[in-house]
């Protein structure tokens, strides 16, 4: 049942959890007005005060469709988290703010974050009960696009597989994140930091990157 619920589109959802809170009332409403005939004398109502009546319906529907919006961006919002995060089993870091770590691996929020050395992520990686591990380092971007250090085997799991492009074969090269509107092909020169705070030029191993793929 579950299933079925979840795999409604979000307009399908809201529609039938809003039927679900007026039945109560038409059963209501049906049950004491069984007998009556009321429908002249609310219709004759409503014209006679049809600016008030009209100016109450508007803002009831503003007030209904303010709610159902903000309803399906906290649902998207909550699925968008979770559909990101989904890749990440456990993410272990260097000690500190455990949010802080969160946004900076799986959401790529620009921190000023602490990394794990070498030797670390050897015994971590090569514990019995772990069966895929990857680094992920940051601290350099291009624009207000961050630039992230990992594996190739890590950015086969995040796409499963779906690669425009090819992955990198060699130094200088790398993917691009299809939301950024880079182009495949383009050279990229990043910068040490983040936004204003970033550094052109420096001691850096990579002076150019060619893009080779998109994820």
């Amino acid at each position: 049942m579950n299933d079925l619920w979840n795999g409604l589109p979000a307009m399908a959802q809201d529609s039938l959890m809003f039927l679900a809170l007026l039945l109560p009332i038409a059963v209501l409403a049906f049950v004491i007005l069984r007998g009556f005939a009321p429908w002249p004398l609310v219709r004759a109502m409503l014209w006679r005060f049809r600016g008030t009546s009209l100016l109450f319906g508007l803002l009831i529907a503003v007030s209904v469709g303010t709610g159902i919006g903000l309803v399906a961006q906290e649902r998207a919002l909550r699925q968008g988290s979770a559909r990101a995060a989904d890749k990440f089993d456990l993410v272990v870091a260097a000690p500190g703010n455990e949010i802080t770590m969160l946004l900076a691996s799986v959401f790529l929020e620009p921190s000023d974050v602490s990394l794990l050395d070498g030797a670390r992520f050897h015994a971590v990686a090569s514990h019995p009960g772990v069966d895929f591990a990857a680094p992920i380092a940051f601290g350099d971007s291009v624009g207000d696009a961050p630039v992230i250090g990992t594996t190739a085997d890590f950015a086969n799991h995040l796409s499963d597989g779906h690669i425009e492009g090819r992955l990198w074969q060699a130094r200088g090269e790398a993917l691009v994140g299809a939301a950024t509107g880079i182009a495949i092909g383009a050279e990229l020169e990043p910068a040490h930091g983040v936004g204003a705070e970033a550094e052109e030029g420096g001691n850096r191993p990579i002076e150019t990157a060619c893009l080779t793929g998109a994820l």
